[in-house]
């Protein structure tokens, strides 16, 4: 990524933020379950990475995106995978109670793959 970026770990060595945009799933009948859950259209999500993604890939669905045009997650349209260029975990662990949910949200989709 071009340098200075929103996605660059701080000087003191923690985690930025900023905003990415969700958009809702496309229907993948028997894939993704109906009923998973789903992010908000704005949120904030940590970023700790120099690296991205230049081009989508065959049946790759980018969800979130950021201010700068930057995927942040991503799901494949015909297996079920799902990643995440912010960390769901660190979020998940926050003090922050809107980063909790966020990183919430994403481990319960994750887990709505396995559950239904």
């Amino acid at each position: 990524l071009p340098t200075p970026s929103i996605h660059l770990v701080t000087a003191d060595g923690k985690d930025s933020y900023h905003e990415v945009t969700s958009k809702p799933f496309p229907s993948l009948p028997g894939l993704y379950p109906h009923s998973v859950p789903r992010f908000p259209e704005k949120l904030m999500v940590n970023s700790a990475h120099h690296q991205g993604i230049l081009q989508n890939g065959k049946s790759i669905f980018p969800f979130q995106t950021a201010p700068d045009g930057v995927t942040e997650a991503l799901l494949h349209e015909e297996l079920p995978i799902i990643a995440f260029q912010w960390h769901p975990e660190r979020m998940l662990l926050s003090d922050n109670k809107t980063f909790q949910e966020s990183g919430r949200i994403a481990f319960d989709l994750f887990f709505s793959f396995f559950m239904s």
